[in-house]
């Protein structure tokens, strides 16, 4: 098994989450403690949202990690059209209104 794999693991969810780092790093402890993304996110209140990847260690029982849907499509050099993101962003500020998912 590839080294990499085993200290990050495999993708295990795919997840709308906070548009602020901070809030994304207190859902994926939520998400972490019940493997529930609905519940993870019932703690926030905002207006602004992203769609994040989420991946448990293989080796380390603690532990998440998680990135946004546009970095890691980057980082895998998988084409990711701007085109359709631009449809959906909030006015000016580059972040996803929540009426678009809701």
């Amino acid at each position: 098994m590839d080294q990499q794999v085993l200290g990050k693991g495999y993708v295990e969810c795919v997840a709308v989450a906070p548009y602020d780092t901070a809030k994304k790093w207190l859902f994926a402890q939520f998400y972490r403690e019940n493997r529930d993304p609905v519940k993870a996110l019932q703690f926030y209140k905002g207006q602004e949202y992203d769609v994040i990847l989420l991946s448990l260690p293989l080796l380390r029982k603690r532990g998440i990690f998680f990135t946004d849907l546009y970095t890691y499509t980057t980082e895998q050099q998988i084409p990711f059209d701007l085109v359709y993101y631009e449809r959906f962003k909030g006015r000016g500020t580059g972040r996803l209104p929540v009426n678009r998912f809701l």
